[in-house]
């Protein structure tokens, strides 16, 4: 009755269909409307929503769910972990993905995703750290074939490199990813390269810092403290 009041234009939240169904047990479903849920309260940075409704979404997984859904569910939960501080839950479900991953352009999705989650984890772990410039290095390596990914294994890659002790690289790294994103005119991955850069080159900090804030401002994206 919920979706027919939907389809037909009515207001029935995906969060609403979602408890209404969990409560009837009808767990396929549930679980379907959670996802959409937690995706939902993550584009609007209701981070916290967000992990509630994913995680009831994991405890509800059908039996029968697809690669695609188990795929789905482990991004949306890494993304809201990420986004939370809690980058160690955030690589779980990262790795889920790239231990599954068959196709190239997920891969290098994933690889980017995880190099740099590896390098905000373990920037004073040496151990970390070479998994993180390893890891890095993989990524660009895919990301170089998939431009929609490649602002993002440079980043990721910066942030390796600098925590290795290495500015200078670091800064090269995110010029690179600077130049990746403007290629494709993807402002809110060119707004994370100058707000990147912006910590690592004091004497221009207010220049970088401030064009990648005004960027965000424009498309209206916010990047979590956390991730910062």
């Amino acid at each position: 009755m919920l979706e027919d009041l939907r389809s037909r234009g009515g207001h029935c939240s995906s969060e609403n269909l979602a408890y209404h169904y969990t409560l009837a047990g009808i767990d396929d479903k549930a679980f379907e409307y959670l996802l959409e849920a937690g995706a939902a309260a993550l584009r609007s940075y209701a981070i916290e929503n967000a992990v509630r409704h994913l995680t009831l979404a994991q405890d509800l997984i059908p039996a029968a769910a697809g690669p695609e859904q188990r795929y789905r569910l482990n991004d949306l939960l890494a993304s809201a972990y990420s986004a939370t501080g809690v980058p160690e839950k955030a690589l779980q479900f990262y790795q889920r993905n790239a231990g599954a991953a068959s196709d190239n352009i997920l891969r290098a999705k994933i690889l980017g995703k995880v190099a740099e989650l590896h390098s905000r984890v373990g920037n004073s772990d040496p151990d970390r750290i070479r998994d993180s410039r390893k890891i890095s290095r993989r990524a660009l390596f895919w990301c170089r074939r998939f431009p929609n990914y490649l602002s993002h294994a440079w980043r990721a890659c910066g942030r390796a490199v600098f925590y290795d002790g290495r500015p200078q690289m670091a800064v090269s790294c995110f010029q690179q990813a600077i130049k990746a994103a403007e290629a494709i005119g993807a402002q809110y991955d060119l707004a994370r390269a100058l707000l990147d850069l912006s910590r690592i080159c004091p004497m221009q900090e207010a220049h970088y810092r401030g064009r990648g804030e005004a960027l965000l401002k424009e498309i209206g994206a916010v990047v979590p403290e956390a991730e910062r």
